[in-house]
């Protein structure tokens, strides 16, 4: 009996988040405004970062008020997406524009993008996540375009 073997795989191929992916620019309350990102380095590191800029009254809205960016790992099963934030890195343009760069590590929180899922579409990342506001969780959702 011969049996002749194919050399196709029909294991799916894990999509690729590798880059920088920015969501839109929101308006910050009372004053200013903030952009989100995430970046992925394909080797299963990611930093999510916010950068505010404008929302100090004697500052222009364009000059940098604060960032934060969490830093760790991440990993795809499926269209779920687990982060695991290892440190928070953040500066607050209110103690001083020449003030240090501050380092939280661990990370200080419970988990970011809780129960994430994600789809990729025409060169954007859309995630979809939990919120827990005061009363109950919340369904989200984050669209990120891919930056060039």
């Amino acid at each position: 009996m011969l049996t002749i073997a194919c050399g196709s795989t029909t294991e799916p191929v894990a999509p690729s988040l590798h880059g920088t992916w920015v969501a839109p620019a929101e308006t910050a309350s009372p004053s200013g405004w903030y952009e989100r990102s995430l970046t992925f380095d394909g080797k299963g590191s990611f930093a999510a970062g916010l950068h505010i800029y404008g929302i100090y009254n004697w500052q222009p809205s364009d000059e940098l008020s604060a960032y934060q960016r969490t830093e760790g790992t991440y990993e795809i099963e499926g269209d779920r997406l687990v982060f695991h934030a290892a440190r928070l890195v953040w500066w607050d343009r209110y103690y001083g524009a020449q003030s240090p760069e501050q380092i939280s590590e661990p990370y200080p929180y419970g988990p970011i993008f809780d129960n994430a899922r994600f789809e990729l579409r025409d060169r954007q990342l859309i995630l979809h996540f939990t919120v827990y506001p005061v009363d109950a969780p919340e369904p989200a959702v984050l669209v990120f375009n891919q930056a060039q």
